[in-house]
């Protein structure tokens, strides 16, 4: 089905120089290969399993309506699913913006992030964090954090 799918976009992509730019490109599919992506061979020696009906209450009740057209349902994980472990507590948001904030009307921001000083926050780390600041003046905060992590394991490795 990929292939087919593939070679009509191909065939899409002819049609669209031909309209747009007046080019004769050739035509690369007949009809019949056209009409083969239509086709559907349904696997009918596996046995029909019991369908988990969605939440969606339209969706269920179509599946229920045509149960003997649908062979089988799958749910597939969304990558915008909320993850609360993941949501940043009022003060880490307060920061956030405040930072976006003075990157975006350029002002220099002299304040470290918290997260990145777990164990100590000594005279050497912020003379490193200062010191990335003035060789990289257009980075911003994030990158600036990310940068001081990397050296710092750096020193680690070295010790």
């Amino acid at each position: 089905m990929e292939q087919k799918i593939y070679e009509r976009q191909i065939s899409k992509l002819s049609t669209a120089f031909r309209v747009v730019d007046e080019h004769q490109i050739d035509r690369h599919f007949n009809l019949k290969c056209q009409e083969e992506l239509y086709e559907f061979e349904p696997n009918t020696t596996k046995p029909k399993s019991t369908l988990n009906l969605p939440k969606d209450r339209l969706m269920a009740e179509l599946i229920l309506k045509h149960k003997d057209l649908v062979m089988d349902i799958l749910e597939h994980d969304s990558l915008l699913q909320n993850n609360e472990a993941e949501e940043l507590d009022e003060n880490d948001r307060n920061a956030a913006w405040e930072d976006y904030e003075k990157e975006r009307d350029g002002v220099q921001i002299n304040n470290l992030n918290p997260s990145i000083f777990q164990v100590s926050k000594s005279s050497d780390d912020l003379v490193l964090y200062n010191t990335l600041r003035k060789i990289f003046p257009q980075a911003s905060t994030l990158q600036l954090n990310d940068m001081f992590i990397q050296v710092k394991n750096a020193q680690n490795v070295e010790q």
